[in-house]
């Protein structure tokens, strides 16, 4: 189980500026596809890594949150990752956009999100998250 309790990474700290969501979906919407547009000269990418960057995974995750936030119309955070697959690296400088493909489903309390992430049709993240607002 991931918490998201403890003290924030590095990366979540320091995102900004790191991805913009190109499309952005509808408050309410169960379904989206949003391209997300990377920052190939965003800082993060001096320490991850400095002759070879590669999109940490934390922030791969923290975009899909994101996503799944502007879907429900509220900030959320994890309280259970089902699954978490890092499938291939993602170098900003190659792969400058992602497609995030997002589902999302209501519980009780919460809401499951099933998120696909591709990069020129590859797949490069599937999550499963059980999520609560903020």
């Amino acid at each position: 189980m991931l918490n998201t309790r403890s003290e924030p990474s590095t990366c979540l700290n320091n995102m900004e500026g790191l991805f913009t969501l190109k499309n952005t979906p509808a408050i309410g919407s169960t379904e989206s596809e949003v391209v997300v547009g990377i920052n190939a000269s965003h800082g993060i990418f001096a320490g991850h890594f400095p002759d070879q960057p590669v999109l940490p995974g934390v922030c791969m995750v923290q975009i899909a949150i994101t996503i799944a936030g502007a879907m429900h119309g509220k900030a959320l955070r994890v309280v259970n990752a089902r699954t978490m697959k890092f499938l291939a690296p993602v170098d900003p400088n190659k792969t400058p956009e992602l497609l995030y493909r997002t589902t999302l489903t209501p519980l009780e309390g919460a809401v499951k999100a099933e998120v696909q992430a591709t990069a020129e049709g590859a797949s490069v993240l599937k999550l499963s998250l059980e999520l609560v607002a903020e």
